[in-house]
């Protein structure tokens, strides 16, 4: 292991350790520079590519993985082949039972016929020592699907992520690889895309547990929400509320029942040409 100086804006921060290969700059020892059958351009399968240098039948190394059969690949699950600020270049954010060795807390181990096979099904083994988080999601109205189901590993590492509250992905690509329709409206010709949107800040508006309102709202309501960051749209001389009645929904005005809340071919969002086609869709002439 090799430590050095990374820096993205020319000034130099803190040292991480680094994977030798990427330190001397051999990319290519795992990385294709042209083409590649396998993800990331990887020159063989993962686990073939970690084994080239690695010996999974050497002591030390079933030793440090108290004897799970982890040679089956996979090691990027908990390691980061580049760098880390941790020990054995774990990724940044580790499950507290990864981190602590405490394996067998959620698989069968050493000894038995299938050493990773689970005690449980996974959702189980989570509602084991997150009841009290699992309960709370699901005594709201609305609970996304994942949850709902208890796949938490869909969304989440049980082991180690490089992204905040281990999720898988960074949250465009988890929450597109679900969402394909979003993705395809925000990437479409023409379209106004609202900032959040833009920067696929998904959370900044929705819950992705469970909510007390419709479409797992962050807030108590649609206008809450959208004047979080809007604060003079809700000192708009349009009506809007309990009072103002849409006569499209028969439901309350709200922000949404003029401007779409992700993206438009309008200008400003609107879900209709604010020049003759939005206001006479309620307002007729």
């Amino acid at each position: 292991r090799h430590t050095r100086y990374i820096s993205v804006t020319g000034v130099q921060t803190c040292a991480l350790p680094i994977y030798p290969p990427a330190a001397a700059g051999e990319c290519t020892i795992c990385h294709s520079p042209h083409a590649s059958g396998y993800k990331y351009q990887l020159v063989q399968a993962q686990e073939k590519v970690c084994f080239t240098c690695h010996d999974k039948e050497q002591k030390s190394f079933k030793k440090a993985h108290l004897g799970y059969p982890v040679g089956q690949g996979g090691c990027t699950i908990c390691h980061d082949p580049h760098a880390s600020d941790s020990l054995k270049l774990i990724k940044k954010y580790s499950h507290f039972p990864m981190r602590e060795m405490m394996c067998n807390s959620c698989h069968e181990g050493p000894g038995n016929t299938n050493p990773l096979k689970l005690l449980k099904p996974a959702g189980d083994l989570c509602y084991g020592c997150h009841k009290d988080k699992i309960d709370n999601f699901d005594s709201k109205k609305v609970v996304h699907d994942p949850v709902k189901k208890r796949e938490c590993v869909k969304c989440h590492s049980p082991h180690a992520s490089d992204y905040k509250d281990f999720i898988v992905e960074p949250e465009k690509k988890l929450c597109y690889s679900c969402h394909k329709d979003m993705e395809k409206v925000i990437n479409g010709e023409g379209m106004y895309v609202h900032t959040a949107l833009k920067k696929v800040e998904c959370t900044k508006c929705h819950n992705p547990h469970s909510s007390n309102t419709e479409d797992l709202l962050a807030s108590k309501d649609v206008v809450s929400l959208c004047t979080g960051c809007h604060p003079r749209a809700g000192k708009h001389s349009h009506p809007i509320g309990s009072e103002a009645i849409n006569p499209k929904t028969g439901k309350a005005m709200t922000c949404t029942s003029c401007h779409a809340s992700h993206a438009s071919k309008y200008e400003f969002f609107l879900k209709g040409d604010r020049k003759e086609g939005l206001c006479v869709q309620c307002h007729k002439l």
